[in-house]
């Protein structure tokens, strides 16, 4: 299914199921334009049956990259695949969501999935 802009995605979708990835320590600009863009393929390889969106975000002090979906099977997918758990209530919780899970999305985790995706087949020639 296809990925929407966020702003489009939330007004069409403002009940639907949220997957944050807190970024733990800090990147840079540059490092979270390619952080967005490895969780956006992490979900396009799970072919979502529902549309999603993604987000760098800053609201709490910690920078999150959020992704949410319209259906609960791709968010169950993505929290299962990064491991991701139902935050602490001291975390905050995240009013309007249908469910909300979270993970820390640290340099090992980003190599560990970046591993994951599938990688061109090397022994083809290009065509």
């Amino acid at each position: 299914m296809p990925e929407r802009p966020w702003v489009d995605f939330i007004r069409l979708h403002p009940a639907a199921d949220l997957v944050t990835a807190s970024i733990v320590p800090p990147r840079t600009n540059q490092h979270l334009a390619r952080l967005r863009p490895l969780l956006n393929r992490l979900i396009r390889e799970q072919a979502p049956t529902g549309e999603f969106a993604t987000a760098v975000v800053r609201i709490t002090g910690v920078t999150e990259i959020h992704c949410g979906f319209a259906a609960e099977a791709d968010a169950d997918r993505l929290a299962s695949l990064v491991r991701a758990r139902a935050p602490r209530r001291s975390e905050g919780a995240r009013g309007g969501w249908a469910s909300h899970r979270a993970f820390v999305l640290s340099a090992t985790k980003e190599v560990a999935l970046a591993g994951l995706l599938a990688t061109p087949d090397e022994s083809r020639p290009a065509s």
